[in-house]
């Protein structure tokens, strides 16, 4: 039996697998980690060591079916080009799970993408193209042609487990001492060695920590818990929401004048597409670009929180919905509102402010985050998308759209209502194609000074100030803007220009009309939120549900609190705790 060739053959694919590897791995983690030259040159060992481990089904294929060991090489490069783009957006990189997400393969996604890719990223493609050509050309025949014995097969295949187990050990001790040497102090022992800690890591650091074929393979079994997330809760779980349930109470700062007042007020409720609370008080040209906002903020009877951290995962906008309706932090991997809204029975501010009726309307399409299911699930008693009002979209473009529809539908709701609106433009690339350019504000014009994204921007926020501020015209037209409580959200802040290294933007809260005026000048949390709409709006202890995080204006929580509102907020959504106890109608 001749083998030589095979041989021959591997070593040339592996060489080929290892300059895959690192011309397509090595761009995403420079972008995502800064990582140097330098340090990366030091990972070239153990790089060459996950080449072999990928290879190794080159040992177990048929000879026909050798090219087949390709089909990797492929997928990494496909893979590493979306995770470039998912990181410009998100700063962090999507995991396995994320082929899931298949409602989100729509247009808005792709228009988002086109805002987020540079023609580099491209050539990565060039790898797997050159290595498909050497492996026709140069070693098909070869591979192909040789029988290699059952007995060196084992040997190879052991072989390579055991270089790969090694190097995997060693390379684990070098990323420890590294650490600690840089101030982290992280415990080794064998057990770690193979990341059992995994979990503690996210999708950017295990990747940089881990190495490709472990993160992949982490990566993909957590599958698993995604699709078996819902679980039975013990009793002893059951215990331990009612016990926080019943020791969560509103702060007693409201007066009775006030609560009572608000409690039969029309609420509003605006979720805002990447508004930073940066653009509030920025001027452009000694005009400022969000006037409206601006006002609003610093209005009497407004409390407002403009140092308000983004608490979204994996799921974006989705979380931001899921945690201003329902007062939960979503599951900290996967979007929760694919996952679990069409499931689920939320408790939801639609339920628990008990307006006599509900209404919510979405800027978009509602295909990205499951929101048909997740928003029915959440008590609405209606909800529009804007496939219902094309000719409008068209004509006045997204935000603006909405905002049309919605003041023509506000006489049909029963008083005091509960609506919500959710609105697109402003979501990267910053450039909604719906809006007409007569609509775009003209006094943002072109500018060297800054960059292109940033000018995209600006114009976004100020179309869509411009919207609000006619909306809210017409809400004091029909004489019902002093009888409303306005509430102003982010989903989520929004790294416009993507640069990592910067200090993280933080979301708005604004709440107008609401019989107080008071600034929250420390950092909050996006899980506050809830809660406050609800002490405003003159709810009392009586509801079952007031959320996970507390009330801005009572003292801030403690960090036990916090750690709780995790712990809770997964067992609620992984449990379904409140199926049954609330109207689910």
């Amino acid at each position: 039996m001749v083998h030589r060739p095979g041989i021959k053959q591997y070593i040339l694919l592996f060489i080929t697998a290892l300059i895959a590897i690192i011309a397509e791995c090595y761009p995403l983690l420079n972008e995502a980690t800064a990582l140097t030259g330098k340090h990366f040159i030091s990972r070239l060992g153990f790089l060459s060591v996950e080449s072999l481990t990928i290879l190794l089904p080159y040992w177990l294929l048929p000879r026909k079916w050798r090219c087949s060991i390709l089909i990797p090489v492929w997928l990494m490069a496909l893979w590493f080009i979306g995770s470039i783009w998912y990181y410009r957006f998100w700063l962090e990189l999507p995991d396995v799970s994320a082929l899931l997400l298949v409602d989100n393969l729509n247009s808005e996604l792709f228009n988002s993408t086109i805002g987020l890719w540079k023609a580099t990223d491209l050539l990565i493609l060039l790898i797997p193209v050159a290595a498909t050509i050497i492996y026709r050309l140069w070693l098909k025949t070869g591979a192909e042609s040789c029988i290699l014995p059952a007995k060196f097969k084992i040997t190879a295949i052991a072989s390579t487990l055991a270089i790969y187990a090694i190097a995997f050990v060693g390379y684990t001790v070098h990323c420890r001492r590294f650490l600690r040497s840089e101030g982290v102090d992280m415990k080794f022992s064998a057990a770690t060695s193979f990341r059992l800690a995994h979990a503690n890591l996210s999708p950017i650091s295990s990747l940089k920590m881990n190495g490709i074929v472990s993160h992949f393979l982490y990566s993909t079994a957590y599958l698993y818990e995604v699709l078996t997330v819902n679980r039975e809760l013990s009793d002893a779980e059951n215990a331990r929401i009612n016990e926080f349930i019943s020791n969560s109470d509103f702060p007693d700062v409201l007066p009775d004048s006030v609560r009572n007042l608000n409690a039969g007020k029309n609420v509003i409720l605006i979720i805002v597409e990447s508004l930073n609370s940066s653009v509030v008080h920025t001027d452009y040209k000694g005009r400022p670009i969000a006037p409206t906002v601006r006002a609003l903020a610093e209005s009497a009877s407004s409390v407002t929180a403009l140092d308000v951290e983004t608490q979204v995962c994996q799921g974006g906008s989705g979380d931001g919905q899921l945690i201003a309706n329902t007062g939960l932090l979503p599951l900290p991997r996967f979007s929760t509102s694919i996952l679990l809204g069409s499931k689920n029975t939320f408790p939801s501010l639609a339920r628990m402010l008990h307006r006599k009726s509900s209404l919510v309307i979405f800027a978009d399409a509602n295909l990205s985050w499951n929101e048909t299911g997740t928003f029915q699930n959440m008590g609405f008693d209606r909800h529009m998308c804007n496939t219902e009002y094309q000719q409008l979209l068209h004509a006045l473009g997204s935000d603006a759209a909405m905002f049309a529809v919605a003041d023509s539908l506000i006489p049909t709701l029963k008083q005091p209502f509960f609506l919500e609106l959710l609105t697109t433009s402003m979501h990267i690339p910053f450039d909604d194609p719906e809006v007409p350019e007569s609509m775009k504000p003209d006094w943002i014009g072109p500018d060297s000074s800054l960059p292109p994204m940033m000018l995209n921007y600006y114009r976004m926020v100020s179309y869509f100030d411009t919207a609000l501020a006619r909306f809210i015209e017409s809400l004091k037209a029909r004489g019902l803007y002093e009888n409303t409580l306005l509430v102003l959200v982010s989903d989520h802040s929004q790294d416009v220009l993507h640069e990592s290294e910067s200090e993280p933007e933080r979301m708005v809260f604004i709440a107008a009309n609401t019989g107080l005026t008071q600034t929250i000048d420390r950092r909050v949390g996006q899980i506050d939120v809830y809660p406050t709409i609800l002490h405003l709006a003159g709810t009392n202890d009586s509801i079952p549900w007031k959320g996970v995080g507390t009330s801005l204006l009572g003292p801030a929580p403690t960090q036990q609190c916090r750690a709780s509102a995790k712990e809770i907020s997964e067992l609620i959504l992984r449990g379904d705790f409140f199926r049954g106890k609330i109207c689910s109608e």
